[in-house]
């Protein structure tokens, strides 16, 4: 006896083709292949600055993982970041 569950039913008539998923099943497994379009949420700047922050203090490992994801900004507050940038290297 095979100790490793089947996909599909023997008595299946239609072994070629795999079981239905639902929409949300299909949506996270698309994601899953690098298919669907990425999740995105808004969160505000004062309570995202604050989680990160408080995780990074921590030295939360998780936090390593998404380093290198980009992040939308407002085009306004990529300048005054930036501008602060060089305010503060020039210091």
């Amino acid at each position: 006896m095979n100790r490793f569950p089947r996909i599909f039913r023997q008595d299946d008539s239609n072994d070629n083709h795999p079981p239905k998923l639902s929409p949300r099943q299909q949506r996270e497994l698309d994601r899953a292949c690098g298919l669907g379009s990425p999740r995105r949420s808004k969160i505000r700047l004062e309570d995202f600055v604050r989680l990160v922050s408080e995780a990074n203090a921590q030295g939360c490992v998780w936090l390593e993982d998404f380093a290198d994801e980009p992040v939308e900004l407002d085009q306004d507050l990529l300048e005054i970041l930036l501008a602060y940038q060089q305010i503060n290297r020039a210091a």
